[in-house]
């Protein structure tokens, strides 16, 4: 993990749509391990301005590791963190949902 980017995360939230990662960068993706036997997950940014991640693919623990990997050790658990970026998230599915129905 020493080549890895430094990922600034700060808050971390379970809700009825997945979980959802907050913090300060701006990488495109990067993967967290779940457990040496669970494997890996691959967080891909949804919006840019206070950046916030989805789970995006699971990969085995028996495949290579992937790049970059990060790890959650020392993150906060906010809830009201959490709450605002669910809403923040929410009003960009919906702007995002009216630009692609004027498109099609």
């Amino acid at each position: 993990m020493q080549n890895d980017p430094r990922i600034d995360l700060d808050s971390l939230l379970w809700h009825k749509d997945g979980l959802l990662l907050e913090g300060f960068s701006l990488q495109e993706e990067f993967w967290v391990a779940l457990s040496p036997a669970a494997g890996w997950v691959k967080f891909k940014l949804v919006s840019g301005a206070q950046a916030c991640y989805l789970p995006a693919e699971v990969r085995p623990a028996h495949e290579p590791v992937p790049h970059p990997l990060v790890s959650l050790q020392g993150v906060w658990w906010l809830r009201q963190a959490a709450s605002s970026e669910h809403q923040a998230i929410c009003s960009y599915q919906q702007v995002a949902d009216l630009i692609s129905k004027e498109i099609t």
